[in-house]
């Protein structure tokens, strides 16, 4: 089994109605200094769900979870955003070069972010 060691005891394997396991998979780096982390998440224990989902999100050191680094990828792994390259495109139109670019990009042209979770919506109601 697995060697690791759960802290709370034997209460957490009966009471605990949610378990998750988080792993640093990389870090994020700006100027040489740790600005955050890129983690996996795995539901090891779900009273309220079915169980031994995954996730994958960046977390960013006094902002929290980056949901606009979500979004995009989301995006991108349905196509709404294209990637070539280091270049991120939408509808053909370059929007930058380099992922924490194209983040700026985003977060500062609402209606380009608008657009881009407007089309990720149209596709998971279809």
């Amino acid at each position: 089994g697995n060697p690791e060691i759960t802290s709370g005891g034997n209460a957490l394997k009966f009471y605990a109605s949610v378990r998750l396991e988080i792993r640093i998979k990389g870090r994020i780096e700006a100027d040489g200094k740790q600005k955050g982390n890129n983690v996996k998440t795995k539901v090891v224990k779900n009273k309220c769900a079915p169980p031994y989902k995954i996730a994958e999100f960046d977390i960013i050191f006094g902002k929290g979870i980056n949901t606009l680094g979500c979004v995009l990828d989301v995006a991108e792994s349905l196509g709404v955003v294209e990637r070539r390259g280091s270049y991120y495109f939408l509808d053909g139109n370059r929007i930058a070069q380099g992922r924490d670019n194209t983040l700026e990009v985003l977060s500062s042209n609402a209606t380009m972010r608008a657009e881009v979770e407007e089309s990720i919506r149209i596709h998971f109601d279809a």
